[in-house]
């Protein structure tokens, strides 16, 4: 129908210009990245205080997703992409983050055989695996990304020095998100480190890897640049991206972080002061 309209003209797809355009976000935007940033900090520095014993997987995200809603969190967020579905996030203990995800995601959750990701674990979290906690915050259209690990008691030493090297590896990806550096440089550094240390075996997922350390983020989740194999894209000043350098270990779960940066002239701007350090819920 609209070649018959314009016969002399060629319609073609511009999605991926019109998502290269939005990579780079104006002032105004960036100033709604940082105030959901703020926002969603103020529900994580309460979560400890959302835990109650005997407590499951599930019941403990419904209570975080209910404080997310209560501090002004819109409850959805946006996805680029295919039967891409969007929901606030996810709560995975234990095993669980190891759970196969149909998407390329660092951590899993066994879900619903209708949508086979995120928190279902009906039994009561237990010491010695951890709960990985990643939540996107959309509170007015624009997103920011965070994810943090918490423990009831203490985790195996193995958890702490994975979590220590995925600490590393956000430090190092954060003083090089500077105009001009190569998104595949920053994921081959990244998983440079993760070799070195001993730990690639559970860098970004053990039974399905992600290979990605990092993605675009604002409108929608998963914007550009993605800080990936092969991405050529040199990063620009004023793009957002949300850095997640994970670990999941087969009989602990998931340890690791992830903070959402501005990308400038010296290097990544944290929008978070929020400790990266796992925090046990029971201290």
């Amino acid at each position: 129908r609209f070649e018959k309209m314009f016969a002399t003209s060629q319609i073609k797809n511009i999605s991926h210009m019109l998502r290269q355009a939005r990579s780079v976000k104006t002032e105004y935007e960036l100033e709604q990245i940082r105030q959901s940033a703020r926002l969603h900090e103020a529900v994580y520095r309460n979560i400890p205080s959302f835990y109650r014993p005997g407590m499951s997987e599930k019941d403990f995200c419904i209570e975080i997703e209910y404080q997310m809603r209560k501090g002004g969190c819109l409850g959805l967020f946006r996805c680029y992409g295919i039967d891409m579905e969007s929901f606030m996030g996810s709560v995975v203990a234990g095993d669980n983050a190891a759970a196969s995800s149909p998407y390329d995601f660092a951590l899993g959750g066994a879900g619903h055989p209708s949508n086979p990701i995120g928190a279902t674990q009906e039994t009561a979290l237990r010491e010695g695996q951890s709960i990985l906690v990643d939540m996107c915050g959309n509170f007015s259209g624009y997103l920011d990304d965070l994810s943090r690990c918490y423990s009831l008691g203490k985790l195996p030493d193995i958890a702490y020095r994975a979590h220590q090297v995925a600490l590393d590896i956000q430090a190092y990806v954060q003083e090089n998100l500077r105009p001009g550096v190569i998104c595949e440089d920053l994921y081959n550094g990244a998983l440079k480190i993760a070799q070195e240390a001993g730990m690639a075996e559970y860098f970004m997922g053990c039974r399905q890897q992600a290979k990605f350390v990092g993605h675009g983020v604002g409108l929608v989740i998963n914007e550009l640049p993605v800080l990936a194999p092969r991405m050529k894209e040199p990063l620009q000043a004023g793009m957002v991206l949300a850095v997640e350098p994970k670990m999941v270990i087969e009989g602990i779960g998931a340890v690791g972080v992830e903070n959402t940066f501005i990308v400038t002239e010296n290097g990544g701007e944290k929008l978070v002061s929020l400790s990266d350090e796992i925090i046990d819920l029971l201290a």
